[in-house]
């Protein structure tokens, strides 16, 4: 479920896991129930949600991946004209990451401000995870 809560923070939804791994809990916001519904099927795809019945913590060497791979995706969003705030150390981000309070740069921009085409483009421009992940 840390993946899956991982990534719809990553898109701006408030998730945080829940019953120690068991489930998650989300707060929509702004987003109307078809922005938030088009972005869950997008991470349950991007996660691939039935590979999540048992939940296995990421390695510190997977962790440090994400966040360089996060690093890039400040620099990129940055390129493409959005104010990103500074990136915690990796040791911060590790520490925070379990909570689901760790650093993304895509929680710099809030999901209202796009229209799903734009925020849909802005993904594909600057994926926030790897092809692998």
């Amino acid at each position: 479920m840390r993946r899956m809560a991982d990534c719809l923070n990553s898109y701006g939804v408030a998730t945080e896991v829940i019953d120690g791994g068991a489930g998650i809990s989300t707060d929509q916001g702004a987003l109307s129930q078809e922005q938030l519904a088009d972005i869950v099927e997008e991470c349950e795809e991007l996660v691939d949600i039935d590979s999540l019945t048992e939940y296995e913590p990421l390695t510190v060497d997977e962790l440090r991946e994400i966040y360089a791979w996060q690093l890039t995706v400040a620099d990129c969003l940055e390129e493409q004209g959005y104010k990103i705030s500074e990136p915690t150390s990796v040791e911060t981000f590790i520490d925070a990451y379990p909570s689901g309070e760790a650093w993304f740069p895509y929680n710099d921009i809030p999901p209202e401000r796009l229209t799903q085409a734009e925020w849909d483009n802005l993904n594909e421009i600057c994926p926030q995870y790897p092809a692998n992940y």
